[in-house]
């Protein structure tokens, strides 16, 4: 989860997916930043240092913000094959 200055809570991603073979967390940020570039953000991690996530959800905005992300993770899987 991250925070911004306002106070919104959001759920954030790493992309780090379950192993398969060519999908790494770069190729996934690579994708979601040509895809869905809306959906990645610059964070301060956990050990002050500024990476960056994959948007999940907007507490404010709920199941169709999840339900968003799961769509454009299954048309990375899909990419994915199609690239091998």
């Amino acid at each position: 989860m991250a925070r911004d200055s306002e106070g919104t809570v959001y759920f954030v991603h790493r992309g780090k997916f379950a192993a398969r073979k060519g999908l790494t967390k770069e190729y996934a940020l690579n994708f979601f930043e040509q895809c869905f570039p809306d959906r990645v953000v610059a964070v301060l991690d956990d050990k002050g240092r500024h990476a960056k996530f994959i948007l999940v959800a907007r507490m404010l905005d709920g199941l169709s913000d999840i339900a968003d992300f799961g769509r454009a993770v299954v048309a990375l899987k899909q990419g994915l094959g199609r690239r091998m």
